[in-house]
């Protein structure tokens, strides 16, 4: 069973953790998805891995709460029950594979989905992964993200194969991330990863949340290049994987 270890307290001063939190919540603002790929292994190198998923789940409650309001008359509520509820099974054994994988495994199997997840990316702009059927996103999101707060690529795809515009999209995939965040929060602090004493130290990064979500919603009306932030974000994927494979 992997190591889980309280020691989340130790982790970097305030101010470091809400430039990651502004960023995070900028980049889901504009494209929805993109922070946790990128953030829970910038982390990981940092942290065990474990702890950086704990550390990344706070963190995205509260990007994801301060998106759910910002776009909260956007949100297509049939497409968050429809995702939210099939997203539910992946997520179990996306907790079962964090609990009974090996530590030095579970980097292996991170590395290989990481790596994964970053094909996708890259080509999702093409149109690659709207082939398969409407009930698979969530499924694989649900998954992805308990393992790397990754299932993002997929709810956009659910999104887009069920018509929603921009806007529409991001809040949508706002409130299952929120959804979710919820759940794998209850999941960290069930198993001991994670440290309540965090709350009051991640209050700074609460503040940065709310505040790049807003600029990211004034970025997202001015048109942002998705494709080729879609690329950027896989790229850095590739690179970040092969750091756990080699």
């Amino acid at each position: 069973m992997t190591a889980f270890s309280p020691g989340l307290a130790e982790f970097g001063p305030p101010a470091a953790i809400a430039v990651l939190s502004f960023v995070s919540a900028l980049v889901t603002a504009v494209v929805g998805f993109g922070a946790g790929l990128l953030l829970t292994p910038l982390l990981a190198i940092f942290l065990p891995l474990p702890e950086a998923l704990a550390i990344g789940a706070l963190i995205f409650l509260v990007t994801s709460s301060s998106k759910v309001l910002w776009y909260f008359r956007d949100i297509d509520w049939p497409t968050w029950r429809f995702g939210f509820l099939l997203s539910l099974p992946g997520l179990g054994v996306g907790f079962a594979t964090l609990l009974w994988v090996e530590s030095g495994w579970l980097e292996k199997v991170y590395g290989v989905v990481l790596l994964a997840t970053a094909v996708g990316v890259i080509r999702i702009r093409r149109q690659a992964l709207l082939t398969l059927p409407e009930e698979a996103y969530p499924l694989a999101g649900g998954f992805l993200s308990a393992l790397l707060h990754g299932g993002g690529p997929m709810y956009y795809c659910l999104c887009s194969r069920r018509g929603l515009g921009r806007l529409r999209t991001v809040g949508t995939m706002a409130v299952i991330h929120f959804s979710l965040n919820v759940l794998k929060v209850a999941f960290f602090a069930r198993v001991g990863s994670l440290d309540w004493n965090l709350v009051v130290r991640l209050l700074p990064a609460g503040l940065a949340a709310i505040l790049g979500t807003r600029v990211g919603r004034a970025l997202l009306m001015q048109r942002v290049d998705e494709a080729g932030f879609a690329r950027l974000v896989g790229l850095s994927m590739v690179l970040l994987a092969l750091y756990y494979l080699l």
